[in-house]
């Protein structure tokens, strides 16, 4: 993945549904739809679905990205858990 890449079917604040795309900027991922930035370091080495502590107030749970450093950070609310 480089910057300038598309990463597709991730949760987003903007949609109930894990079906948003994020674009790779480089130090961070952002909704192509509502601009949310997802402090991260891309390029992504996982995606998974699992629940953050934002999910409570969502319905089901959310996308968690893991970055190039190890870090595990939620798609929705951007927290980032450490490795």
């Amino acid at each position: 993945m480089a910057q300038g890449d598309r990463i597709g079917h991730l949760s987003c604040r903007c949609s109930r549904k894990r079906d948003r795309e994020f674009i790779d900027q480089g130090d961070a991922i952002v909704c192509c739809v509502c601009g949310t930035i997802v402090r991260c370091k891309p390029p992504l080495m996982d995606i998974f679905e699992s629940v953050c502590l934002c999910s409570t107030a969502l319905p089901g749970v959310t996308t968690l990205v893991v970055d190039s450093v190890g870090n595990i950070v939620c798609t929705v609310c951007g927290r980032i858990n450490r490795t």
